[in-house]
């Protein structure tokens, strides 16, 4: 016989998680929108608009460092931590709430751009551009999860556009304000300047950013080795080190052989890693067929293409074209203004679209690869 007291659930497990969903979702729904999109998206405007200043600028931070022979590090340092990262706060924010891992993406951040204003060389400088790209690749990710988090399905397709305005912002200021701010006050400024913006969107992430998931173990048990055991560090730390080798090997010419067979067995080692220990992958590899799989090589493609172009040209036009600083910057706001535009004409067309969502994204996708 069961014993039915004032502990007993009154509805079965699965149907409580439903039920609690649901109670969560319509929560998560009502909150206030503005002042947790400002601490979102001020975050990606700032991590934006410091990629653009930086691959504008590092030439000259190179050449004032007389070390302009080390000046691809500057690029590199910040995109490494910055890929390897990001993965990791999807499952950060799973185990400890949306509102520490946003917190902790921009305490990142913000200290990779206060010690990045102190930097003596291209050493220091690259190692606070790492610094800054730990913060910078979580804030991107949790921008998009918790957008996801407080706005419909329907509604997804429209805030993305506008948080793509946003960045798209940040990479059309950039450029000129890292060419005028190098023209005028110095480099160092254009870093310290974003301490205190991102303090401000700290305090409303802090105030605002209460997000309530029923994956989320209680405050209690998020940081027990149980579940911080879920995050995938050994898959991270041996792609980072395959990544890291083979970027070393093709920007230098020395240990060619010990390189590249570190790189090979640091990727052997990922892959033995995410398929036979972890519990949790940073890359389940199922997802990588099919529609998912074909979107992920579109989204390689593009960013190889963005990211190729964004560090790539300033040093074409300021070493074979001879242009200034400023003139540089103001040829990098074309390309910014367009993804721009495309991101809120992509936006609008999901958000009236009466095609399936997921077909049309995938037209959508087509489209913009040819």
């Amino acid at each position: 016989m069961v014993v039915i007291d004032e502990s007993t659930r009154l509805l079965p497990d699965e149907q409580h998680c439903d039920a609690l969903d649901e109670e969560y979702t319509k929560y998560n729904l009502s909150l206030p929108k503005f002042p947790i999109l400002v601490s979102l998206w001020l975050g990606s405007f700032l991590s934006s608009i410091d990629s653009t200043i930086v691959a504008n600028i590092m030439n000259k931070v190179a050449e004032e460092f007389q070390e302009s022979q080390e000046k691809q590090w500057i690029a590199t340092s910040f995109l490494l931590t910055n890929t390897a990262f990001q993965p990791l706060y999807g499952k950060l924010s799973d185990i400890t709430g949306r509102k520490f891992a946003l917190l902790t993406a921009l305490s990142f951040f913000g200290l990779g751009c206060f010690l990045t204003s102190l930097s003596t060389n291209i050493k220091q400088f690259a190692i606070a551009r790492a610094i800054c790209g730990i913060g910078g690749g979580g804030i991107n990710a949790i921008s998009s999860i918790t957008v996801g988090d407080i706005c419909t399905a329907k509604d997804r397709g429209i805030y993305q556009g506008y948080a793509n305005i946003v960045f798209g912002m940040g990479q059309l200021l950039g450029a000129p304000v890292g060419g005028l701010f190098i023209a005028t006050i110095g480099w160092r400024a254009l870093f310290w300047i974003q301490v205190p913006l991102v303090i401000i969107a700290i305090i409303l992430g802090e105030m605002y950013v209460n997000i309530k998931l029923v994956h989320v173990p209680p405050p209690s048990e998020r940081f027990k080795w149980k579940n911080i055991s879920r995050i995938d560090f050994l898959g991270s730390f041996t792609l980072v080190s395959s990544i890291t080798c083979f970027i070393i090997l093709i920007s230098t010419k020395s240990n060619v052989i010990l390189l590249s067979l570190l790189s090979v067995l640091s990727f052997i080692a990922f892959i033995y890693v995410e398929l036979y220990v972890s519990k949790d992958r940073i890359l389940p590899f199922e997802l990588l067929k099919g529609s998912f799989g074909c979107n992920s090589i579109a989204t390689v493609i593009s960013s190889y293409v963005i990211f190729g172009e964004i560090f790539r040209s300033p040093i074409y036009l300021q070493l074979v074209q001879d242009f200034s600083v400023i003139k540089t910057g103001i040829f990098l706001i074309f390309p910014a203004i367009t993804t721009a535009i495309g991101s809120l004409v992509t936006g609008a067309i999901l958000k009236r679209t009466k095609l399936d969502l997921a077909y049309c994204s995938y037209k959508l996708v087509l489209l913009g690869l040819c």
